[in-house]
């Protein structure tokens, strides 16, 4: 999800939660894509603990 068409058609079929898909228009559906897709992702760290189940995140 990480391509604007490919997370926008996830989107538009599956957002707002609950509702029938398409609900939302294709350019809402871009446009929320795009916004989220504006922010930085953060850093993978593998060392850090999972609250639950207490494991290392590289176990998953």
């Amino acid at each position: 999800m990480h391509k604007l068409p490919t997370m926008a058609a996830f989107v538009r079929y599956n957002m707002p939660y609950g509702s029938a898909p398409n609900t939302l228009t294709a350019q809402q559906a871009y446009d929320v894509s795009a916004y989220v897709l504006s922010h930085s992702r953060p850093k993978f760290n593998g060392q850090r603990t999972i609250a639950f189940p207490p494991r290392k995140a590289s176990f998953y």
